[in-house]
């Protein structure tokens, strides 16, 4: 197993974002890109081996949830690969 690589996202990496890791919902990895591309937002994507295991926004206005906090602010999603520390590689301390 490689290494894990965090990038921004690309508009080329929507289609194995949303294979390796579904939203459920309608154009949310769309939405987040889009904010990246208006300069509100950054969304990381990381990778092990050019798969997407996990992914972060960083929302440089602050998050538009009044209940999450400041620190909260950094929104974390892993797929089952969150043990082997993926969100260690997206979390800030």
């Amino acid at each position: 197993m490689g290494s894990v690589r965090i990038d921004e996202c690309r508009a080329e990496d929507l289609e194995r974002l949303e294979e390796a890791i579904p939203s459920g919902l309608p154009q949310f990895h769309e939405r987040r890109l889009a904010r990246q591309q208006q300069g509100t937002s950054t969304y990381l994507i990381a990778w092990i081996d050019e798969v997407p295991v996990g992914h972060a926004e960083i929302r440089w206005n602050g998050c538009e949830a009044a209940e999450v906090s400041p620190a909260g602010q950094v929104q974390r999603e892993a797929a089952a690969w969150a043990a082997r520390s993926i969100c260690a590689h997206l979390s800030f301390q």
